[in-house]
């Protein structure tokens, strides 16, 4: 530039002769003058012009965007390496990333329909919609590979598991009514296929009498893994029961020091059957209550207490006892007993 601004140094560069002359006979030609600032006026607006400016591209990384999946109607699935969420960069001006980052208007998606089933697929590319033309948008991972399944449908019955069930004394028992029976469970042939078992989980922590509890239900292989299948419904009511063991007994009446001359034609109890509770491994098949046959009142009646054994209670303290005899030599009527006094 300065051999054009100052022309006498290129001459003595070029050793040229009679410089000076040359110099003056070339600055008094005007018109050779205005084309040499026109040529260097056009020069020096062509570099200013097209002389790239370079402007930085802005990037922002947005974690744990949600991937959404489009795969057609009755198919899931089954293996692969499908993220819920990706990482998100958007790149380009700055104003332009902030708008598009402040209206989250974009979303980044896998499509996988009409991928044929049971077969992996691989290099499945992340796609994107809703941005603007002026940012690019990259995502980590970029790519997803999955194998997808038909979904079937299957009924299976549904058994009762009581989780955290509290210690409760000697005597009592801890039940339960399933609302629900049977469950429909849907998934792939493959994971139907595994299922050995159908349970309804019932936590009774902090619970000690009876009531309704809300049961998770999960279905679980052979070796106590739950699988990822869809149960409807997910959910059943459990009625929980939280009572002493009880048994329902007949007394059994046994009749001491009776006279040679009586003979007893029947024995009345009231009630006929009382309700024990507790530990009633300790009893058998009857209650057994024993009697004085000189302890009868007129009426040829008595009220019995209960002898129960130790952590056993009935449900009343005594039994009434009527006795319907006759002494050998006489009528029935002497102590007959009338069962409307007993039941009444």
């Amino acid at each position: 530039m300065d051999l054009i601004l100052q022309p006498h140094l290129l001459f003595k560069a070029l050793k040229i002769k009679n410089f000076d002359e040359k110099y003056h006979k070339f600055l008094s030609n005007d018109t050779l003058v205005k084309v040499l600032a026109l040529v260097i006026a056009v020069v020096f607006v062509a570099s200013v012009r097209y002389t790239p400016v370079n402007e930085d591209t802005y990037r922002v990384d947005i974690q744990n965007q949600q991937l959404r999946v489009e795969i057609d109607e009755g198919y899931t699935i089954v293996n692969g390496t499908l993220p819920e969420t990706v990482t998100v960069f958007l790149s380009g001006n700055r104003s332009q990333v902030g708008i598009e980052r402040a209206n989250a208007g974009y979303e980044v998606y896998v499509d996988l329909r009409g991928l044929e089933p049971d077969v992996e697929h691989t290099a499945i590319p992340i796609r994107y919609s809703g941005l603007s033309s002026n940012v690019t948008l990259n995502t980590e991972p970029g790519f997803v590979t999955v194998t997808i399944a038909q979904v079937l449908t299957e009924e299976f019955p549904v058994s009762v598991n009581l989780v955290n069930v509290p210690e409760f004394d000697e005597g009592y028992y801890v039940g339960y009514i399933l609302q629900t029976e049977y469950v429909e469970i849907s998934g792939p042939r493959s994971l139907l296929n595994e299922i050995a078992s159908v349970v309804a989980m019932a936590d009774l922590t902090d619970v000690h009498e009876s009531g309704t509890e809300r049961a998770l239900i999960v279905a679980h292989d052979a070796m106590g893994n739950a699988l990822d299948v869809l149960i409807e419904p997910s959910v059943s009511l459990v009625t929980v029961i939280i009572e002493e063991n009880s048994v329902s007994l007949p007394i059994e009446v046994e009749v001491t020091n009776v006279p040679s001359n009586v003979t007893i034609d029947d024995i009345f109890v009231s009630p006929e059957d009382v309700l024990f509770f507790g530990e009633i491994d300790q009893l058998g098949e009857y209650f057994p209550v024993i009697i004085d046959f000189d302890d009868l009142d007129d009426e040829g009646e008595i009220e019995v207490p209960l002898d129960l054994p130790n952590d056993v209670r009935a449900e009343m303290d005594a039994v009434l006892i009527g006795i319907d005899f006759r002494h050998s030599s006489a009528s029935r009527n002497t102590w007959f007993l009338k069962r409307e006094s007993i039941y009444s």
